[in-house]
């Protein structure tokens, strides 16, 4: 359904109104003149207030999000990292006419990025392109390779490691001592994980539903929330780690062959890679889990990581 703004003031509520004419307001701060609001599925976490797919009088399409007075200072951080990049994959937030990344209109923060019309993802079935796992990985290297960014985080494995460890045993010891084995064996490689000589640029959610896909080829990177400067190991990690929950068979998939072939691993640093996937299943995915109160997946990411420990050492 698309709403011509014009017609949208003759109905009735108040409500949606204002937020159309503001709507309006808002877009003209970046110099668009708003000619429809779209309903579009807009793909990825929603990560702000609100967000709306908006076309302009071009016929060219937008995503308008509303962010919180407390997300401005880090999407101004991330709107500046992403400028530095240099790669085309990375379409970046752009700039109101003032040079601002970020808009005040009646007291609400808004950002303006492009809409892109990209291919769904079929799962799982994707894993039996192979074209996307090199698509990925060649995406990884060129940002692995971009220079360090002064506002970046930078990770410490072993820091968040045991404080997710010590919380989970006073809080869900039971599923501690599910697990416990596997949190030994990671143990036991932190150090080198912490190792700065692998430390770049990363995503820090890389995973194939983060990626709007065109036909034969990556449109673009989305969510960049948690960018960060650490080991290049983690953002591999992530997306293995990711397609691995599709199905028992995903580690020998088409895409993942390719992937691993495209991003190249050292092999003494595979062991190191073993160790990244658990981590990040563990110290991400199982207290996201956690932290939402999602008991289904909370059960399923306990399986699903001794399930790795068994199949990966």
């Amino acid at each position: 359904m698309k709403v011509n703004i014009v017609n949208y003031y003759n109905l009735k509520s108040q409500i949606i109104c204002y937020t159309l004419v503001m709507i309006e307001k808002v877009a003209k701060i970046w110099g668009i003149d708003l000619l429809e609001i779209e309903d579009l599925e807009i793909p990825g976490a929603l990560r702000v207030k609100n967000r709306n797919v908006v076309k302009d009088s071009y016929g060219k399409f937008y995503i308008l999000e509303e962010i919180s007075i407390s997300q401005v200072k880090k999407k101004e951080k991330i709107a500046e990292f992403l400028n530095t990049t240099g790669i085309e994959t990375i379409r970046n937030y752009y700039k109101t006419l003032n040079g601002k990344y970020v808009a005040i209109e009646n007291g609400k923060f808004f950002m303006l990025t492009d809409y892109i019309n990209h291919v769904p993802l079929s799962r799982p079935d994707y894993l039996n392109d192979g074209w996307r796992g090199e698509e990925a990985g060649k995406f990884l290297k060129k940002l692995h390779k971009v220079k360090f960014f002064r506002g970046a985080i930078k990770h410490d494995y072993s820091k968040l490691f045991f404080q997710f460890k010590e919380k989970l045993k006073k809080n869900d010891n039971k599923i501690f001592l599910e697990i416990e084995k596997v949190f030994e064996f990671i143990e036991k490689n932190l150090s080198e994980m912490n190792d700065e000589k692998r430390f770049c640029m990363l995503h820090a959610d890389f995973h194939p539903m983060n990626i709007l896909w065109g036909k034969k080829d990556i449109l673009s990177i989305i969510d960049w929330e948690f960018f960060a400067y650490g080991n290049y190991l983690y953002d591999i990690a992530n997306f293995l780690g990711c397609i691995g929950s599709e199905n028992e068979k995903a580690f020998f998939s088409p895409l993942a062959k390719s992937f691993l072939k495209e991003i190249s691993v050292k092999e003494e640093d595979v062991q190191l890679l073993i160790s990244f996937i658990l981590y990040v299943r563990i110290v991400s995915w199982l207290q996201l889990w956690l932290k939402k109160k999602d008991k289904d997946a909370v059960d399923f990411e306990i399986f699903y990581i001794n399930w790795l420990f068994s199949v990966l050492l």
